[in-house]
């Protein structure tokens, strides 16, 4: 699989393993389909992803991004909803098991718990 201008910060397999997400310095994440097809590319993080996780039941995805923010997409690329609270680079994300919350870790020092019942 080739396809980002810049290197790969995240990726990550659907819980059915048929889609890989990579998200990219080049402020992009791209889907792909295990054998290499490019599905959809989102392009939103103008300063680009830091990680990218499925949603429990592959419905979404969320990336972190260098800027200090968490989105939530559909896979579409259709932005569901954009998470601001830390003040430094967001550094890693983490899904609930059961999807309800969003946790992220950030360069500030702090984990910060989203609920997502509100975001579907």
């Amino acid at each position: 699989m080739s396809g980002h201008r810049e290197p790969i910060a995240g990726l990550a397999f659907s819980p059915d393993g048929k889609t890989i997400a990579s998200a990219s310095y080049d402020g992009t994440v791209k889907l792909w389909k295990p054998d290499g097809t490019l599905i959809n590319t989102i392009s939103d993080h103008s300063a680009g992803p830091g990680d990218v996780k499925f949603s429990p039941d592959g419905q979404m995805i969320a990336s972190s991004g260098v800027n200090s923010t968490v989105k939530i997409w559909k896979l579409d690329g259709t932005l569901v909803k954009t998470f601001t609270g830390h003040n430094k680079v967001v550094t890693g994300i983490a899904f609930s098991p059961d999807g309800k919350t969003l946790a992220s870790s950030s360069a500030d020092k702090t984990v910060i718990l989203w609920n997502l019942d509100r975001t579907r």
